[in-house]
């Protein structure tokens, strides 16, 4: 009797261990559950973030866009309207000693820019895609129409190819690797918004318990990381909303000073001109003259910010568009 029983006793305890075994897997396979399915919401959230921020980039784009053409049309349009009727203007230096004139290049240039963006107005804004707002919210008119300055055709341009992915992005395409530079080159995008390619139910249902548990640790790790890449990229889009606000805040103000010199102007002009409706520089008086030099200093700093790109050759936020909000605000301040 005793045998049987210390054998029936034996089998009692490995069932006990097996038990325990498999309530230890259960538990493994439980906790590399839970920890895939955070790791996956975690990712989704960090996702959605960033496609509101891509929204909102976009978004920024299309208003600026739209602000670009309607100071082109309307605020440098009647400047070239009364200048191109000036004769004779020379070089004046204002108090300060800055010298204030307008290139032939740079007349043009403006002239040309302010002239299709009247066309645009008149044809309605309506009438122009999103992608094409954004597209000059971000690079400007000089960029995105015609011919610039240098006579450089808008294909080849520098940073055009790096601009146009990014907004290609924002609209919702692809983008090939390498094909936007941001934070150093560090982030490639095409990679980081496939996500982890891991699945849950992977290891759930070929890994034992063990395995299993650290696959869903390998997982959350690789997860945090793509969150991390994500977040770098909405730390910069976020950075070029707000540039866009400081360039749209700077336009805004000198364009409200500068119509208010263009007027002043407007009356001396309009009360000197000849029976042809041209002025003769050399009949302004000092005061008059400065009044002209400072409408010009004025224009041409709108005009630069105007035309200045948010983003840089390699689709990055431009130290250029920061050079240009910075020029504006200290010449509003002398004005």
């Amino acid at each position: 009797m005793p045998i049987p029983f210390l054998l029936g006793a034996g089998a009692v305890a490995g069932g006990i261990v097996g038990v325990k075994k498999g309530l230890k897997a259960k538990e493994n396979y439980e906790k590399a559950e839970r920890i895939g399915k955070r790791a996956e919401r975690n990712y989704k959230t960090a996702t959605k973030n960033l496609e509101q921020s891509k929204k909102d980039t976009q978004n920024s784009f299309v208003e600026l866009g739209k602000t670009r053409i309607e100071i082109h049309g309307t605020t440098i349009k009647k400047f070239i309207s009364i200048y191109e009727k000036i004769n004779n203007i020379k070089e004046t230096k204002l108090n300060n000693g800055q010298n204030i004139t307008i290139e032939s290049a740079e007349y043009k240039e403006m002239n040309d820019i302010s002239a299709k963006a009247s066309d645009l107005l008149t044809a309605g804004l309506s009438g122009l895609g999103a992608g094409t707002l954004a597209g000059i919210g971000a690079a400007g008119l000089a960029t995105t129409i015609g011919v610039a300055s240098t006579g450089t055709a808008i294909g080849t341009l520098s940073g055009a190819a790096a601009t146009n992915a990014l907004l290609a992005w924002l609209g919702g395409g692809a983008l090939a690797a390498g094909g936007w530079g941001m934070a150093g080159g560090m982030v490639v995008l095409g990679a980081l918004v496939a996500g982890p390619a891991l699945l849950i139910g992977g290891w759930i249902m070929e890994s034992k318990s063990e395995d299993a548990l650290q696959d869903a640790r390998d997982y959350e790790s690789e997860v945090d990381n793509a969150i991390a890449q994500i977040n770098v990229v909405i730390e910069l889009l976020n950075a070029i909303q707000s540039r866009v606000s400081e360039v749209k805040t700077v336009i805004f103000n000198i364009n409200e000073r500068l119509l208010k010199q263009l007027n002043a102007f407007e009356y001396i002009f309009n009360s000197k001109k000849d029976k042809n409706g041209y002025l003769n520089y050399e009949n302004l008086n000092e005061l008059e003259k400065t009044s002209l030099m400072n409408t010009i200093l004025l224009t041409k700093t709108l005009n630069k910010v105007l035309n200045t790109p948010i983003v840089d050759d390699k689709g990055s936020l431009s130290g250029d568009s920061k050079l240009a909000v910075d020029e504006g605000n200290n010449i509003l301040i002398k004005f």
